[in-house]
C-alpha cells in the first residue's frame, strides 16, 4: 500500500465510502473508473478497458468518459441497475500540494436522476421505501422530478404487492433485515431493489429528520408519529434522497398520507391481463392508455396514467369527473381554444424541480415564463363560466403576474444554453450590464477601425485583425507582404502562410474589451442566479398551477376521445348492477373499426350473478371478458365508455384469471400460477368485486379441471357473491344453471356449414355443447391428415367414452386404411371443386376426368 501513487491512494480512500456505486473520478476533462468499476462499466458502456500505473507491480484496470458526454453514458449504467457516485475536483490545482482535493458531490441512482433526457415525460419516476412489522407494511414513495412524496400503511403482503404494481417504481428500498424475499421477487422487473443497513432505521432519528423537513406540527397533524412502520419507511426514503443528492430537497415541501382504500384495487395479474398502460412486451402500444390518451402536456399524460392505474370508488368524485368531461364535449369550441393554449405549455412540475436544484438555465426560465404567461388567457377564457367543478379549478389558477413580469424584463428572448458566456440578461434590466455591453460593443468597433488604419498605414489590403482564446487579438500579415511590416509590430505567432503580430495599441484595446467582457459575463451570471432564486419563492403556486393545468388537459383530452370514438356517459350509482348495452372493447375496436361486434351485459345480485360462457376459441370470449372489465374501470376512472348505454354500480376490485404463464424463475408451472391467482381471488374478492375467469382448470387432467372449475364457481356464487364472468370449454359447467338460479349460461354465436364455421362474435343467452376445436384447427392451417385423424377419434369418443382406454389410442388396420382412402378422396374432391368447368374445352375436361379416374383406381388397387 505504501508504494501506491498519491492519486490512487486518494481514489481508494473515496471509493471505500461508496462500495455500492461506480465511482466517476474526475481527472481533467474525463471521469475515470478503476479496478472492478472499470471492468463493469467498460462492458456496459462498450468502451475500451485500459490500465494505469498505480505504484504496485500490477497496473490498475481503467476506463474513462469525457465529462461533457456524461449525459449519454450515465443512463446506460442506471438502466443496468448501477448507482453512480460523481467525484469532482473541489480544490485549486495551483495551490494544492499533492493530488487536488476531490469529493463526491452527488450519488445518482435510477430514482434520483433529474436529467429530462433520461426521464419519461408521460410517466412518474417513483422510488418506494418499505418497512414491515409482522403483516403491517409502511410504504413511502417519491417522484423527485415532480416533488410528490406520499406515505401509507398497508395491511397484508398481497395488498402491498398490488400497491407497488400500481406505482411501477424504478427503485425500491428495504432494510437488510427485510425477510420477505419472495415478496421482492414479485415486484416488477423494472424495479431496482436496494437494501439499507438496519442502522438507518432508528425511529427517534428519522422522526427528527421528518420534523426538521416538514415541521413537527405537520408530522403530528397527519398522525405519522403513531404509525411507526410508515414513519420509518418515509424517514429512510427522505434521508436516502438527501444523502445521495447531498443537498436539501426544497421542492418537496409536503408529505401526504393517503389511503389505498379510496381506489379500486387492481392486482398485478389484472394490470397485466387487461394491458392498461403496458402491453405484454412492456410498451404502450395497443393499451387502454394508448387509445384514450389525447392529452397535450407532459403533466396531463402523467395524470391520465395515474387515473387509469387507480380508478375511484367515491361516487361523487366519479360523477364530478364525468360532469367535466361532458362539459368539454358540449363546449367543443371553448375546448379547442383551451387546447391551443395547452400546446405551448412546458412541463412546469419538472421545470420547478430543475430551478430548485440550481440546474435550470436561461432557456428553462424562459419556458417557465411562456407557460405562466398563458394562465391569464385560460382564466379569461372561462371568466363568465359558473359551472362549479370547473370554476373551482379556474379560481385557484394563479397568473403570478409579478413573476412573469420579472422573467420578461430580465431574461433575453433567445438565450444561449450555457450561463458563463453572457447574453442572458435583457437590455434595460440592469444599468451596469448595459454599460458593459456597450463598452464591449464599442471595443469591437475600435478593433475594426484599427484594422482599417493599419491597412492604410502599411499599404497591405489583405491585413486583418483576428482573435483566438490562446493569443487574444492579433494582426495577421501574409508571407508575401512581410517586407511591409513596421518595426513596432511584435511577432506573436508564425504559421505556414503568414505571421501574426500585436501592437501596443492593439494590446490596450484588447485589455479594455476583455475586461469589459469578463465583468459583463460575471455580472450577468450573478443577476441570473438572483432571478432564479426569486423564482423559488413561488414554488408552491407553480406546482399548483402545473397540477391544475394537467387536470384541465386530462378532462379536455377525455372529451376529445369520447367525441371521436362515440363514447357515452355511464350512469354510476350505489346499486350492484352491471348493465352495458352494445359495449365495445376500446382497443380491439380501434383495430377493427366498424367490423367490431358490440355486446350487452346485464348482471345484478338477484338473478344473474355468474355468467358461464361457452363457445369456440377465436369466437370472442376473452375479448368479451376483458371488454367488460375495462369498461367498468374506464367508468370509475372518470372517462366515458364505448357503449350505447351503461349503468354501473361501484366495483371495489377487479380480478382477472386469464391466459397461461409459467413462472420458471420460482419453479412454478402454469397450473400452479393459475391456482395461486384463483386463491388470491377467493381470499380477497367481495360482493362488490368483478371477477373474470378464463379457462380455469385447463392446466391439469380433464376430471380434475372440471371438478375444480365447478367447485370454484359454486364457492364464488354461494359465499362471495361477486359478479363473475367465467369462460370455459368444460360444458359440464352449464349444468350449474340448473342448481343455482343466479348462474346463467351464455354462448358466443357460431354458424356451422359442413366443416366450416363462421364466428358471429355475439354473446347470447343459452349454452352450447361444442367447442369446434377441429374446425378452428383447420382455420389455423393444420394438415388434413391430422384433422381427419382427429375427427375420426372424436366420433369414436362420442360413441364410446372408454374408446381410448380399450383401444389404447389406436385404430384397427382396416379402419385406418379406409380413412386413408377417404382422405385421398377428399383431396380429389378439392381438385374437382377448383375446376373452372365453364371455361374448359371438352377435350380438357375429358383429359382431367381420365386423370382423376386413374388416380381413384390406383388408390383402390392399393387398398
Amino acid at each position: 500500500m505504501n508504494n501506491i501513487t498519491p492519486m490512487m491512494k486518494q481514489y481508494l480512500s473515496i471509493k471505500q465510502e461508496y462500495m455500492d456505486c461506480i465511482l466517476f473520478y474526475r481527472l481533467g476533462d474525463f471521469y475515470e473508473m478503476f479496478y472492478e468499476d472499470a471492468k463493469k462499466a467498460s462492458k456496459v458502456l462498450g468502451i475500451a478497458l485500459t490500465a494505469r500505473q498505480s505504484g504496485t507491480s500490477e497496473k490498475a484496470p481503467m476506463c474513462g468518459i469525457p465529462y461533457h458526454a456524461v449525459g449519454s453514458y450515465l443512463p446506460k449504467l442506471l438502466h443496468n441497475g448501477y448507482k453512480v457516485a460523481v467525484c469532482e475536483q473541489i480544490g485549486d490545482p495551483k495551490t494544492s500540494k499533492g493530488p487536488v482535493e476531490r469529493q463526491v458531490v452527488r450519488v445518482i441512482t435510477p430514482g434520483t436522476i433529474l436529467d429530462e433526457n433520461y426521464l419519461s415525460a408521460d410517466q412518474n419516476n417513483y422510488i418506494v421505501s418499505i418497512y414491515s412489522k409482522q403483516d403491517n407494511y409502511g410504504l413511502a414513495f417519491c417522484d423527485l422530478s415532480t416533488g410528490i412524496f406520499k406515505v401509507a400503511l398497508i395491511k397484508g403482503e398481497d395488498s402491498l404487492i398490488d400497491e407497488i404494481a400500481k406505482l411501477n417504481p424504478i427503485e425500491c428500498l428495504t432494510p437488510d433485515s427485510f425477510e420477505k424475499k419472495t415478496l421482492l421477487k414479485k415486484i416488477t422487473a423494472r424495479t431496482n431493489i436496494y437494501t439499507l443497513a438496519n442502522s438507518n432505521y432508528n425511529y427517534e432519528r428519522l422522526l427528527n429528520v421528518l420534523k426538521d423537513k416538514f415541521s413537527a406540527n405537520h408530522i403530528f397533524s397527519i398522525g405519522l408519529h403513531n404509525n411507526r412502520v410508515s414513519l420509518l419507511a418515509a424517514g429512510a426514503l427522505y434521508k436516502y434522497i438527501q444523502t445521495n443528492l447531498k443537498t436539501e430537497i426544497d421542492h418537496i415541501n409536503q408529505m401526504e398520507v393517503y389511503s389505498p382504500d379510496a381506489y379500486m384495487v387492481l392486482d398485478y395479474a389484472t394490470r397485466r391481463n387487461l394491458e392498461l398502460t403496458a402491453n405484454i412486451n412492456g410498451n404502450k402500444e395497443n393499451t387502454l392508455l394508448s387509445i384514450i390518451d389525447n392529452t397535450i402536456t407532459a403533466g396531463g399524460a402523467r395524470v391520465l396514467r395515474q387515473w387509469i392505474e387507480q380508478p375511484l370508488k367515491n361516487i361523487d368524485e366519479i360523477v364530478s369527473r364525468h360532469d367535466l368531461v361532458e362539459y368539454f364535449i358540449q363546449r367543443s369550441v371553448v375546448r379547442e381554444e383551451l387546447r391551443n393554449y395547452l400546446r405551448d405549455f412546458y412541463d412546469m412540475e419538472r421545470l420547478i424541480t430543475k430551478i430548485m436544484y440550481g440546474n435550470a438555465d436561461a432557456k428553462d426560465l424562459l419556458a417557465l415564463k411562456t407557460s405562466l404567461a398563458l394562465v391569464p388567457n385560460i382564466k379569461a377564457l372561462f371568466a363568465e363560466e359558473t359551472f362549479s367543478p370547473l370554476r373551482k379549478i379556474i379560481d385557484i389558477l394563479d397568473p403570478l403576474i409579478y413573476l412573469v413580469d420579472l422573467l420578461d424584463k430580465s431574461i433575453i428572448n433567445d438565450p444561449p444554453s450555457g450561463l458563463k458566456d453572457g447574453n442572458i440578461i435583457k437590455k434595460g434590466y440592469h444599468e451596469e450590464v448595459d454599460k458593459l455591453r456597450e463598452a464591449k460593443r464599442s471595443g469591437k468597433a475600435w478593433i475594426a477601425n484599427l484594422e482599417m488604419e493599419e491597412k492604410e498605414r502599411i499599404g497591405v489590403k489583405s491585413l486583418k485583425v483576428g482573435f483566438n482564446k490562446v493569443f487574444g487579438y492579433y494582426i495577421e500579415v501574409t508571407n508575401a507582404n512581410l517586407n511591409a511590416v513596421p518595426e513596432y509590430y511584435i511577432r506573436k505567432q508564425t504559421l505556414a502562410n503568414c505571421e501574426r503580430y500585436i501592437t501596443p495599441k492593439l494590446k490596450e484595446l484588447e485589455n479594455l474589451i476583455l475586461d469589459a467582457e469578463e465583468k459583463l459575463f460575471e455580472l450577468e451570471y450573478r443577476l441570473f442566479h438572483a432571478v432564479r432564486q426569486d423564482v423559488t419563492t413561488y414554488v408552491q403556486q407553480i406546482k399548483s398551477n402545473a397540477k391544475l393545468v394537467a387536470t384541465l388537459d386530462v378532462f379536455s383530452g377525455l372529451s376529445v376521445t369520447a367525441e371521436q370514438n362515440n363514447y357515452i356517459r355511464p350512469k354510476i350509482g350505489p346499486s350492484t348492477k352491471l348493465r352495458i348495452i352494445k359495449g365495445r372493447h376500446p382497443v380491439v375496436e380501434r383495430s377493427m373499426g366498424h367490423l367490431f361486434i358490440p355486446n350487452d351485459i346485464d348482471m345484478h345480485n338477484t338473478t344473474n350473478d355468474l355468467m358461464v360462457i361457452t363457445g369456440p376459441n377465436m369466437a370472442g370470449k376473452s375479448t368479451y371478458l376483458r371488454q367488460n372489465a375495462i369498461l367498468v374501470l374506464m367508468a370509475q376512472m372518470g372517462s366515458f365508455i364505448p357503449a350505447d348505454e351503461a349503468e354501473i354500480g361501484i366495483v371495489d376490485r377487479i380480478f382477472t384469471r386469464i391466459g397461461s404463464s409459467d413462472n420458471l424463475a420460482q419453479g412454478q408451472s402454469t397450473f400452479m400460477v393459475e391456482m395461486q391467482e384463483v386463491a388470491n381471488i377467493v381470499k380477497y374478492a367481495t360482493k362488490n368485486s368483478l371477477v373474470i375467469l378464463d379457462e380455469v382448470g385447463r392446466g391439469t387432467s380433464t376430471y380434475d379441471g372440471v371438478s375444480l372449475a365447478w367447485a370454484i364457481s359454486e364457492h364464488i356464487y354461494t359465499n362471495i357473491k361477486a359478479k363473475t364472468l367465467f369462460a370455459t370449454h368444460y360444458h359440464e359447467l352449464t349444468k350449474l344453471q340448473e342448481e343455482h338460479k343466479g348462474i346463467k349460461n351464455y354462448n358466443v354465436g357460431v354458424v356451422e356449414k359442413g366443416d366450416e364455421i363462421t364466428f358471429l362474435h355475439e354473446v347470447r343467452e343459452g349454452s352450447t355443447d361444442r367447442s369446434y376445436g377441429i374446425q378452428v384447427a383447420r382455420l389455423a392451417g393444420l394438415p388434413k391428415e391430422i384433422l381427419e385423424r382427429a375427427r375420426y377419434i372424436l366420433q369414436r369418443l362420442e360413441q364410446d367414452s372408454n374408446f381410448l382406454a380399450t383401444a389404447s389410442g389406436t385404430i384397427q388396420h382396416e379402419e385406418m386404411e379406409v380413412k386413408k382412402f377417404n382422405v385421398k378422396l377428399s383431396v380429389i374432391e378439392e381438385e374437382i371443386e377448383r375446376l373452372d368447368v365453364w371455361n374448359m374445352t371438352p377435350i380438357n375436361a375429358l383429359n382431367i376426368l381420365a386423370d382423376l379416374q386413374n388416380e381413384i383406381r390406383l388408390k383402390r388397387g392399393a387398398k
